[in-house]
């Protein structure tokens, strides 16, 4: 959309503007410097996303470099990490539901000014992740 609206200053500004709130919310749940990389490439602090990779890893069978702990109990931190990863998802779960219940419906109304299709917004209302990944009654599992 940007090449085919280069020129129309509005229209640049909005979907920058959009494209802005639609990273902010994906950057707040996966990091920015690992988005062309993988793990292995220690540039930055994790997000949500590889903070909870890391930690299934330490406390489950294991994954890549990390041995696991599958047959001990979780440290005492690691309950405590996930309590600090649990709130940095509910931010982003209520960041990404605010983008797709307020911020992209007016987005669509510009676009539809411009008689530009809308983007799909597929998941409203936006799913439980702590139901969908239920990672706490994991730890705690592992913790009895």
């Amino acid at each position: 959309l940007e090449k085919k609206y280069a020129g129309n200053i509005k229209m640049e500004r909005e979907l920058q503007a959009m494209d802005k709130k639609i990273q902010k919310v994906e950057y707040t749940l996966f990091s920015r410097y690992l988005a062309p990389s993988d793990d292995k490439y220690y540039q930055s602090a994790y997000k949500v996303y590889y903070n909870l990779l890391w930690l299934n890893a330490e406390i489950g069978t294991g994954a890549g470099d990390v041995a696991g702990g599958a047959d001990f109990g979780p440290t005492n931190i690691e309950p405590k990490l996930l309590a600090i990863i649990e709130t940095h998802l509910a931010k982003g779960a209520s960041e990404f539901q605010n983008l797709v219940s307020k911020e992209v419906p007016g987005f669509n109304r510009t676009l539809a000014g411009q008689g530009i299709a809308p983007l799909p917004t597929t998941l409203q209302p936006v799913p439980n992740l702590f139901t969908l990944y239920p990672v706490r009654e994991l730890v705690e599992a592992y913790a009895n």
